[in-house]
């Protein structure tokens, strides 16, 4: 088989959303922190008064109420399998398993 090139099927975790199939905007992360600390300013407040200071934030990182982005959205990567898959040659495979098989029985 002079010039054959041996191919194997690689399937490994997404690394983009390690698993979950979808990508999680950090803009919510970072409205889930501002939240707490106003609620820890504004004890006993409303749940208006909440959504209210919200839009307000949201506002303030130019999104007006009801045009909020995305929370999360499939991931790009991996179209939403949480998996990726790609062909690798033969030898770069044996290669990799070397590197973290261990002997048996010893």
């Amino acid at each position: 088989m002079n010039g054959a090139k041996f191919l194997v099927i690689c399937e490994e975790t997404c690394p983009e959303c390690k698993g979950a199939g979808v990508v999680s905007n950090e803009l919510y992360q970072k409205l889930a922190e501002y939240r707490q600390a106003w609620k820890r300013e504004h004890p006993g407040a409303t749940v208006a008064g909440q959504l209210a200071a919200d839009d307000e934030w949201m506002l303030e990182k130019g999104y007006l109420p009801a045009k909020w982005p995305a929370e999360e959205w499939e991931c790009d990567e991996c179209a939403g399998l949480g998996k990726r898959r790609r062909q690798v040659e033969l030898k770069e495979a044996l290669n990799e398993l070397g590197k973290t098989s261990k002997p048996t029985g010893q």
